[in-house]
């Protein structure tokens, strides 16, 4: 990819960040990698939005939604175990950032460490979503996560948190994102050329042509009249709000 579109491509990002993001450094972390000349194949795994913590709504402590660890944890973090899924890029939000209020970092050290004893995964990239703190980027290392704002694979598989508006960027750019929890309807960029990896279960969508492709091919059925919505009350009306927290 051309010098330009690559500097583009990363003003893209930062606008996204810095409109979405609780971000203090600014400063913006993108790696351009080719992970084999027969990537992707079966041996990477995506997964997104685990946010192991959840926060209550419906209370408030010192000005915060208190956070609890979501039911069905140890079950999401058990498909992670083992050796058969060595590779995994995570798309962001590990936990909800409530969590980060609530808890001193010796107190989350001490969490994340019997939540992650299990996956010792050779290779580990975590994307920072909106709900993850770049205060805490070495706490992510230390459970052997390349932490980065985005990935872009070979050149053509843009790996963000946030869908990115790559309208006119480069036709043959797709862009693999979270953040949107399954939901289909994007507020500020074409859908075109994204794919949602999330899943309720969290399950480990293998990177190779094929799930793209499937994926892509579910893009198709999305509900178009919901592209004239105006207003996010529009949109959950239209759809339905979520019943709990745990199901998201």
């Amino acid at each position: 990819m051309e010098l330009e579109k690559l500097l583009r491509l990363e003003s893209l990002i930062e606008a996204c960040i810095c409109s979405t993001y609780k971000r203090d450094d600014m400063k913006l972390t993108c790696l351009y990698v080719n992970l084999s000349s027969r990537f992707p194949s079966d041996c990477w795994y995506l997964t997104t939005d685990w946010h192991l913590w959840i926060k209550d709504r419906k209370a408030t402590v010192n000005g915060y939604h208190p956070v609890h660890c979501r039911p069905d944890c140890e079950q999401i973090l058990k498909q992670y175990e083992g050796d058969s899924v060595n590779n995994i890029i995570f798309l962001g939000d590990l936990v909800d950032d409530e969590f980060y209020q609530q808890f001193t970092k010796q107190e989350a050290e001490a969490i994340f460490d019997e939540m992650f004893s299990g996956i010792r995964n050779k290779n580990k990239y975590m994307i920072l979503g909106n709900n993850d703190s770049i205060k805490y980027k070495s706490l992510y290392e230390k459970y052997g996560f390349t932490v980065v704002d985005a990935l872009l694979v070979n050149g053509k598989y843009l790996l963000t948190h946030c869908p990115i508006n790559i309208r006119g960027l480069n036709a043959d750019i797709i862009n693999i994102h979270g953040h949107q929890h399954g939901h289909g309807f994007y507020w500020t960029v074409p859908f075109t050329n994204h794919l949602d990896i999330w899943n309720k279960e969290r399950t480990p969508v293998v990177f190779n042509k094929e799930s793209i492709d499937e994926l892509a091919e579910s893009t198709k059925h999305l509900d178009i009249s919901m592209l004239n919505l105006k207003s996010k009350k529009e949109f959950i009306e239209y759809r339905g709000k979520y019943k709990s927290d745990d199901e998201i």
